[in-house]
């Protein structure tokens, strides 16, 4: 498998730009040859904001369902159970319980003022 050097410039321009950043990054990458495992960084940067994504959804509306990421999110079952456990792992949402639901441990996002 090749490796790529992406510079720490680079990493945090497409993380603070989002997905637009991305796709450029990845056109980059398939043009430069010795790039060749960017597409495999832009895609982890890519699952970062996935994740960060699905806490907010979490945390705004307090339901920890794997069917309820999917459907806001328009992902498979897989990836979203695999947020979600991330989630347990971290502390976020409790394991399930006996009727197979999980609490969300996490308080609630802050609302930025707009003063």
């Amino acid at each position: 498998m090749a490796t790529c050097f992406a510079p720490g410039q680079q990493i945090a321009a497409a993380v603070a730009d989002g997905p637009a950043r991305l796709v450029e990054l990845r056109a980059v990458a398939r043009d430069t040859p010795f790039l060749n495992g960017a597409d495999a960084l832009a895609k982890e940067i890519s699952g970062f904001l996935l994740v960060d994504e699905a806490v907010q959804i979490v945390t705004s509306t307090r339901r920890a369902s794997i069917s309820s990421l999917q459907r806001r999110m328009r992902i498979g079952y897989n990836r979203a159970a695999r947020i979600i456990e991330d989630m347990e792992t971290s502390g976020i949402v409790s394991s399930m319980n006996s009727a197979g639901n999980r609490d969300v441990l996490a308080p609630e996002p802050i609302e930025p003022d707009d003063n």
